[in-house]
């Protein structure tokens, strides 16, 4: 990176200083510990890591910060999933208890590209709910044409 680079972030504001931007997301993930598993929503994604909430109910007596877990990603029908390590790097906070950030450890190459296709998903889906509403089948027989054209 070169140092008129450098600069810039560094004046950049907070959000805008992120080499990988977070997008919301509607995905969910596993994750997984030696004590156990669990079922998380995923807040917000980028190809460097996720905040993940928990919920009610108390994490894995084994999930702090430093310890590396497993996670699974999968988008809101359950269909594309993503297998992936992360570190966790931060538990709750004032505005969100029961959160959990995760960095990412180094992925292959499918795997990265795996990512970036639920990140894509969840920028389309965001920005264009009414591509995943399921079709609306006539109820006529083959061969009738419908009362309406498009």
């Amino acid at each position: 990176m070169s140092r008129r680079s450098l600069q810039q972030r560094a004046n950049a504001s907070r959000a805008e200083r992120r080499e990988s931007p977070r997008v919301d997301t509607e995905l969910t993930a596993l994750l997984e510990t030696y004590a156990g598993s669990r079922t998380l929503t995923v807040r917000n994604i980028s190809m460097s890591g996720a905040l993940l909430e928990a919920g009610a109910e108390p994490l894995q007596s084994d999930v702090r910060p430093g310890a590396v877990v497993q996670l699974t990603l999968f988008d809101a029908n359950g269909s594309a999933s993503v297998f992936l390590k992360a570190q966790v790097v931060r538990l709750g906070g004032a505005d969100q208890p029961s959160c959990l950030g995760g960095s990412f450890v180094r992925a292959e190459e499918d795997t990265a590209r795996a990512l970036e296709g639920l990140i894509v998903y969840a920028l389309v889906k965001k920005g264009l709910p009414d591509l995943y509403r399921l079709p609306v089948w006539s109820d006529a027989p083959l061969g009738v044409p419908p009362a309406t054209a498009h």
